[in-house]
């Protein structure tokens, strides 16, 4: 994998580390530790976690601190809280939030930390961004940004104070394809989630796909794509390579406790971008599929 430009953040191989999420009653620790450290030392340096993400801090902060060295280690905080009335509302961040993400973390400084989906009305407002400011003037992270889609990635991107950006990028989800392609030439850092669409070319048909996975489902089966016609093995090698082609150069991240499928993802990016031809023909298949079905928005 050859290392890409990633903002003001250096470089970064085209593929990282999404959440493994650890079972808090995870009986073998020591495997989950393993699928982790076969990465690494295959070049992902980059590891993506969150506050809202059980466990996966403290576990990356207890197994993984003897390889702060290697990891390009990212984190996202300001998840959002359930009011009484049912609805979401993106929770307040304090300068605590950095501190005890360092505490789980077991290190000084974060590469970055990541406003985590957060609403358009309170990103405008500042306060959230004012203390992932002063986060990083204190030295405690490298790097800010956001992570989210559509209009409030927009916003992000276009503030000025960015560093970092992580959005939906897919096969089945390219809403925001221009948006990463707007960031990279403003010199924002970009990582692409969800890249392989939650493997949704695996339910033969869309009804049986889990509810969070169906709309990917309904699409891969609108495009109907045959992956040997582009030189790929399996569909898993054509949406992975698809979204590191982007334009933006983006790191795709990929959660897998399979080692095989993590093999696959490697083999697959060891045969690099797809042809700039090849790219042309599979946009313009997602577009004719999108329009025929209304758009298609991206899926946060």
């Amino acid at each position: 994998m050859i290392p890409r430009p990633f903002g003001p953040l250096g470089t970064c191989t085209p593929l990282g580390i999404g959440n493994l999420q650890p079972d808090p009653d995870q009986t073998d620790w020591d495997e989950v530790a393993h699928l982790y450290e076969r990465l690494l030392d295959a070049g992902c340096h980059l590891v993506d976690t969150a506050q809202c993400y059980g466990v996966s801090e403290t576990f990356i902060g207890a197994r993984l601190r003897h390889r702060r060295a290697d990891l390009l280690l990212i984190s996202k905080c300001g998840h959002h809280k359930v009011l009484p009335d049912g609805s979401w509302r993106s929770r307040a961040i304090s300068m605590s939030d950095i501190d005890d993400a360092l505490l789980r973390l077991h290190t000084d400084h974060l590469d970055a930390m990541l406003l985590h989906s957060y609403d358009l009305e309170p990103l405008r407002r500042g306060e959230a961004l004012e203390v992932l400011r002063s986060a990083k003037k204190a030295g405690k992270l490298r790097g800010i940004g956001y992570s989210g889609d559509g209009e409030r990635a927009a916003w992000a991107i276009d503030h000025g104070d960015i560093d970092v950006i992580e959005m939906s990028l897919s096969l089945a989800d390219q809403a925001n394809a221009a948006l990463a392609e707007r960031a990279a030439g403003r010199g924002i850092a970009v990582i692409a989630k969800r890249p392989l669409a939650n493997a949704a070319w695996r339910y033969r048909q869309p009804a049986q796909a889990p509810e969070a996975h169906r709309v990917y489902a309904e699409r891969l089966a609108a495009l109907a794509l045959d992956p040997q016609i582009h030189d790929c093995a399996d569909m898993g090698e054509l949406a992975l390579r698809f979204t590191i082609s982007l334009p933006g150069s983006p790191v795709a991240i990929v959660a897998s406790r399979s080692p095989a499928n993590q093999d696959a993802n490697l083999a697959a990016l060891g045969c690099g971008p797809l042809p700039a031809a090849t790219m042309t023909t599979l946009r313009a298949a997602c577009d004719s599929a999108a329009q025929h079905d209304g758009g298609w928005p991206p899926c946060n």
